[in-house]
């Protein structure tokens, strides 16, 4: 048996900012609860949270682990690289999360042992048990010079897998130095009631969680809500799903479990959840059971881009469901694609996009109306604190954009 480090890599938001959000590792809290349910020796070390340096993240591991595993995006990429060459030789060196599952000889060629293609649970539970890697499914993985692929590991059933393990995290992940963009009440936590979505949009990265939808029973999501409620004394939920609303007869039956068991809590769908699959009955159970905001993955306000990603929605469906979100009384927020680092012949430039997406970013964050409206919202010093923080957001988004 093994004793297991995994790593959130620092991203340096925190840092940089002050004002963009610090998520709690969800994904490695969820691998770590699999790996303690089986008796394993397991830690996780967020140097997001903790504004660690790949060389301090290598000091605290030293010698007591023997595998370290690190999950991450692309924006990490150096940092893995760079821990990879402080790490002792001797540990097994394990990497993961979107980026790596799509590049991973860039990875084992770097010299990582094995990188896990897709969700991580039970393939990381089997190399924590010492498997040989020629026999696990869902890795790629490196034996001396050569390296090789192994079948897809299938995907697992959401609600076989253990809470995640919130008790490794800084604050059990549900407050400071964790922090989403608009947190408004803490402790707070995010949750994922399914995995996966089957829509086809080109933009979006399905690596790990796959193209079908995996629900979550009603039951298990409640219960969880309702162990983050009484044990952990959480005040808001934000909902991560790809698409929650997929199955509306599931997500209605999720919000009727919160109210009928009088959970008091504060509900944001804060990930983007589909226009086509709102209806006045779902928003109506939303707000029954607390849900105070919804963001909706709108992407364009072209309806022919929106033909050709393809997102499946139409404009009036989008103008459906923000009237009948506030119609409910819920603050909704619409999620648009904004940033081009290529373009098809013909069409504006990446330069002449960024100018455009500055003009109406200014446009419309800063317009008297917008900002008095801001202003007006404004009950007590956490929403002051939450404002500013936005503001700061915005300034820093600003000046990337200017660089």
């Amino acid at each position: 048996m093994h004793r297991t480090a995994l790593v959130q890599p620092n991203y340096r938001r925190a840092r940089d900012t002050g004002a963009w959000m610090v998520n709690p590792p969800i994904g490695l809290a969820y691998i770590a609860a699999v790996l303690e349910k089986e008796g394993l020796g397991v830690e996780i070390i967020d140097a997001n949270a903790d504004n660690l340096s790949p060389k301090e993240v290598a000091g605290i591991i030293g010698e007591e682990f023997d595998i370290v595993g690190i999950s991450l995006m692309t924006p990490a990429h150096g940092y893995a690289i760079e821990l990879l060459k402080n790490l002792p030789k001797k540990a097994i060196k394990v990497a993961g999360g979107p980026h790596a599952t799509g590049y991973p000889e860039v990875f084992l060629k770097a010299g990582y042992d094995a990188v896990i293609l897709g969700e991580g649970e039970y393939t990381m539970l089997e190399i924590a048990k010492g498997k040989p890697f020629g026999d696990i499914k869902g890795i790629a993985y490196r034996k001396g010079n050569k390296m090789y692929r192994n079948q897809p590991r299938e995907l697992c059933n959401p609600d076989k897998i253990p809470f995640p393990a919130r008790h490794m995290l800084k604050n059990n992940g549900v407050d400071l130095p964790y922090v989403s963009t608009a947190t408004k009440y803490r402790p707070w936590s995010p949750i994922f009631t399914s995995r996966g979505c089957p829509f086809n949009c080109y933009y979006c990265n399905k690596s790990i969680f796959g193209h079908g939808f995996r629900p979550r029973s009603p039951g298990n999501v409640v219960a969880e809500i309702e162990e983050l409620v009484a044990k952990y004394h959480v005040k808001e939920i934000d909902v991560y799903d790809d698409c929650f609303n997929f199955d509306l007869k599931r997500a209605e039956r999720i919000l009727d479990l919160i109210s009928e068991r009088g959970i008091k809590v504060h509900i944001r769908f804060s990930n983007g959840i589909r226009v086509d699959k709102i209806t006045e009955s779902l928003l109506k159970k939303m707000k029954k059971a607390g849900c105070e905001y919804i963001a909706y993955g709108v992407e364009s306000g072209n309806q022919g881009i929106l033909n050709s990603i393809p997102k499946g929605i139409t404009l009036d469906m989008v103008r459906k469901a923000v009237r009948l979100t506030k119609k409910q009384g819920i603050h909704v927020t619409c999620f648009f694609i904004g940033k081009m680092l290529y373009t098809y012949p013909g069409t504006a430039t990446p330069e002449e996009v960024e100018e455009m997406y500055k003009k109406a970013h200014n446009e419309f964050y800063f317009r008297p109306k917008y900002v008095i409206k801001q202003i007006l919202k404004i009950r007590n010093v956490e929403q002051i604190k939450i404002m500013l923080r936005g503001f700061k957001a915005i300034m820093y988004t600003q000046r990337l954009r200017s660089e």
